[in-house]
C-alpha cells in the first residue's frame, strides 16, 4: 500500500507539478525515465497486495453475508470496491498514458524550437501530463479511502474464536475434574474461571481460561 498510494501520491502532488519548474527543457525524459522504472515495482506491489487481500478476505469472512451485516465486512466491502475502482485510473497511467508520453518525450527534441511543430508538439506532451496528473491524484483520494477502510478494518478486527473442543475428552485418561482443578474469582462484572486439565505434575497440562459477563 505505501509504494503503490505513496507513488501515486508523489507524482500528482509533488513531482508532476515540480519538474516542469526545476527542468523545464526536459523534464518530460526525466518523467518518462521514472515511470519506466516505476512500473514494475508498481505492478509487484499491486501483486502482493491483491494475494494478501484475497488470503485475509477468506481468513477473516466465512460467509458472504458478512460483507454486509458485519462492521469488519463493511469495511472490507468498501475496501475492495475503492481498490478494484483504483486499477481503472492506474492501468490508464501506467498502459496508456505512459508510453503516449515516453513516445511524445522521444519526438520532441528531433523539431527546431522555432517551429510551429515543436509548440504543436509541445501543447500535446503537456495535456499528457495534465492528463497524467489529474490520474494519480484521482489514485490518491481512491487510496485515501483505502487507507480509512484499513483502519476500520483493524478496529473491528474479528476476535479469535477458539475450537469448541471438549479438553477434558480429548484426554488418554481423564480424572474426574475437582475443585482443586478449578479456581473462580471475580473481577468487576466478569468472572474469570480458570481450569487446569488433568492437573498432575510431570505431565502435559492444558489451561482453560474462561471469562464470562454478566450475560454469561
Amino acid at each position: 500500500q505505501c509504494i503503490w498510494l505513496g507513488g501515486a501520491a508523489y507524482l500528482g502532488y509533488v513531482l508532476l507539478p515540480l519538474l516542469p519548474v526545476s527542468e523545464p527543457d526536459r523534464h518530460a525524459g526525466t518523467l518518462a525515465t521514472l515511470l519506466r522504472r516505476y512500473t514494475p515495482l508498481t505492478l509487484g506491489a499491486l501483486g502482493i497486495l491483491l494475494v494478501s487481500g484475497l488470503f485475509l478476505s477468506e481468513a477473516s469472512i466465512s460467509n458472504i453475508q458478512q460483507l454486509l451485516t458485519d462492521p469488519y465486512g463493511r469495511a472490507l466491502f468498501v475496501k475492495i470496491l475503492l481498490v478494484a475502482l483504483m486499477l481503472i485510473p492506474g492501468g490508464y497511467a501506467l498502459f496508456f498514458l505512459r508510453p503516449k508520453l515516453t513516445q511524445q518525450a522521444i519526438l520532441l527534441p528531433v523539431v527546431d524550437a522555432e517551429l510551429p511543430a515543436r509548440r504543436t508538439r509541445q501543447s500535446a506532451l503537456e495535456g499528457t501530463e495534465n492528463s497524467l496528473k489529474r490520474t494519480m491524484k484521482m489514485q490518491t483520494w481512491l487510496g485515501a479511502g483505502v487507507l480509512l477502510c484499513a483502519a476500520l478494518m483493524s478496529f473491528f478486527a474479528p476476535p479469535i474464536v477458539f475450537p469448541a473442543l471438549n479438553y477434558a475428552a480429548s484426554t488418554t485418561s481423564p480424572p474426574a475434574v475437582s475443585t482443586q482443578n478449578i479456581q473462580t474469582k471475580p473481577i468487576g462484572d466478569l468472572s474469570v474461571t480458570l481450569q487446569v486439565l488433568p492437573g498432575r505434575v510431570n505431565s502435559a497440562n492444558t489451561v482453560v481460561v474462561t471469562i464470562l459477563d454478566e450475560q454469561g
